[in-house]
């Protein structure tokens, strides 16, 4: 049998490209599934027209290119400043995940006025990591795409959520630019429910304050917030999930906000 057709100047299955992030817990160099590998190998090879057809199908079909491989394709076309063609791989994979999004962000509880833009911001944040080609933030989508998505799916969920909170409270919610800063008056919040007198705010604004950023933003989800530090269910937030670190960080972190707190308290 002949060959098929190759892409000038694509690469063979030995250049593809190696993951260069690492597990969190382990260290370890993230690493494909030999099947994403081999079809890489293989869909490297083909002619432009012959893989926008092989993108295409159902993913029942013995012929589907997996999620993981179609990340790699987008970025590999980036790299080779092929952006038509990135664009064009993109839209499908939108398109695969579309369904997803929607029932996701109804199941979760965004209300209906919220739904579009929380989806299309969803869209936005996948595809902003997998087009910074200057970051390996994104190599996780190649190894396990499920959870990848997951993870960012409800990164923006719960930002949502937490409006929709903030809506029903009659609070004014700050948008920062830049980075995945989203500042919220928690602490306002919680005087409000608790009916605190404004000296008592101003010993709860100086006792969190003394937290690192990391610490003050588990400490709030978990006590102000109420979220759970693990959870089974991927509908329910979790601060693990949302972190992307392990549950026995989150609680290794609550300790030592909770030690920095009391000595705050005894230095009172």
């Amino acid at each position: 049998m002949r060959p098929p057709p190759r892409l000038p100047g694509a690469e063979t299955d030995r250049s593809i490209r190696p993951l260069t992030r690492r597990a969190h817990d382990t260290g370890a160099l993230y690493e494909r599934l030999p099947e994403v590998e081999a079809q890489l190998g293989h869909a490297l090879a083909l002619e432009e027209t012959e893989l926008m057809k092989a993108l295409r199908h159902d993913y029942k079909s013995g012929a589907h290119i997996k999620d993981e491989a179609l990340c790699y394709l987008i970025r590999e076309r980036l790299w080779g400043s092929l952006h038509e063609q990135a664009n064009a791989f993109a839209e499908i994979l939108l398109r695969r995940h579309a369904g997803t999004i929607r029932r996701r962000v109804e199941r979760a509880g965004v209300e209906e006025q919220h739904r579009e833009d929380c989806g299309g911001e969803i869209n936005i944040r996948l595809l902003t990591e997998l087009f910074d080609t200057d970051s390996d933030r994104s190599d996780f989508a190649q190894v396990r795409f499920g959870l990848y998505f997951e993870k960012l799916s409800y990164a923006v969920i719960n930002n949502f959520r937490r409006l929709q909170r903030r809506e029903r409270q009659g609070e004014s919610v700050v948008f920062t630019q830049g980075d995945d800063a989203k500042e919220f008056d928690r602490l306002d919040t919680l005087a409000d429910e608790r009916a605190l007198s404004a000296e008592e705010r101003v010993l709860m604004r100086e006792a969190l304050s003394l937290l690192p950023e990391d610490l003050r933003e588990i400490y709030t989800l978990r006590y102000f917030d109420g979220w759970q530090i693990e959870a089974a269910s991927t509908s329910e937030p979790s601060i693990s999930r949302y972190l992307g670190v392990t549950s026995r960080t989150i609680r290794n972190r609550l300790r030592e906000a909770e030690a920095i707190l009391k000595r705050w308290r005894e230095g009172k």
